[in-house]
């Protein structure tokens, strides 16, 4: 595996990789606010021969507006994956190993075909103990989620049902209302106002290269493994 490299595409098909590459008895850490589909399911079940940490937020808005399967959960928990509700969680992450992936993409369905960005990387020993203790601190804060505390968010989400939905049917309408508000105005600007040359920078004219010699990256989270020089771009003027 690459020390470092970007993907401008759904990871899905990563992330399952490095929980059926896992190392026996290696705990593998996923973070992701919603949690939609078979997607950690199938991870899970991949890393059959490992401890799972699954950190999530029980918030009442993402599973009344299904990006949180509180069934998914449930499952998760009679397979003896460890659940636990951060509240004010947004990081996106799998850690497995040395293995790190962080990006905007969740795990969910929908994720697999949004428009997402994700790095992958190979992190070195230090790294891995500052993220694990990063991570246990997290942890130690977070609430520890079991079947009982899973059917009374459950429960208690089911009685704001009825409100949360006419509340969002009549957002929709002014969303449509907006949507259709843009629509028209694209329509009516002047042929050519929209469009967009391909954008590409001109190095040439507007950078020049400088050479600079890396004396210590130790203290660099997420460098290469083994850098002399590395190439330092300043814009001219």
């Amino acid at each position: 595996m690459a020390n470092k490299y970007f993907l401008f595409e759904d990871i899905s098909s990563k992330w399952l990789k490095l929980a059926k590459e896992a190392e026996s008895g290696q705990e593998i850490f996923i973070f992701s606010p919603y949690i939609t589909g078979n997607l950690i399911t199938k991870i899970c079940k991949a890393a059959s021969n490992n401890s799972v940490f699954v950190i999530t937020s029980l918030k009442p808005d993402s599973y009344l507006g299904g990006s949180l399967d509180a069934d998914i959960l449930a499952d998760l928990l009679t397979k003896g994956v460890k659940v636990f509700h951060l509240p004010k969680l947004h990081a996106k992450l799998m850690l497995v190993g040395s293995n790190l992936t962080i990006g905007s993409q969740n795990f969910t369905n929908g994720g697999k075909s949004n428009q997402e960005a994700s790095i992958i990387c190979d992190i070195s020993k230090q790294q891995i103990v500052n993220l694990e203790e990063k991570i246990t601190d997290l942890l130690k804060a977070a609430l520890g989620v079991n079947k009982k505390i899973l059917d009374k968010f459950v429960h208690d989400c089911e009685k704001m049902r009825e409100q949360y939905e006419k509340t969002q049917k009549m957002l929709g309408a002014v969303d449509k209302g907006i949507e259709q508000y843009f629509e028209t105005e694209i329509k009516q600007r002047e042929s050519g106002m929209q469009e967009v040359d391909l954008i590409k920078s001109d190095f040439s004219q507007l950078y020049y290269s400088k050479t600079v010699t890396v004396q210590n990256v130790g203290n660099i989270y997420f460098t290469l493994k083994s850098v002399q020089v590395a190439p330092f771009i300043r814009l001219r003027g």
